[in-house]
């Protein structure tokens, strides 16, 4: 298993935005891996969190 995260900011014309993310990996088979994750968001309009549920399969 690893452990991973994500930190961005973006300064846009009209607004501003903090994301950040925090996610980890697990291996399924030899050839395969699930990555859930949760993305968490901060801007002018509230905060805000989203599911993310990645899949690998390596050829």
């Amino acid at each position: 298993m690893s452990f991973g995260f994500f930190l961005d900011y973006a300064d846009y014309t009209t607004a501003h935005e903090w994301a950040g993310e925090v996610s980890c990996r697990w291996a399924c088979t030899s050839r395969m891996t699930v990555q859930p994750a949760i993305h968490i968001i901060r801007n002018s309009n509230g905060n805000y969190a989203a599911g993310l549920l990645r899949m690998y399969y390596v050829w």
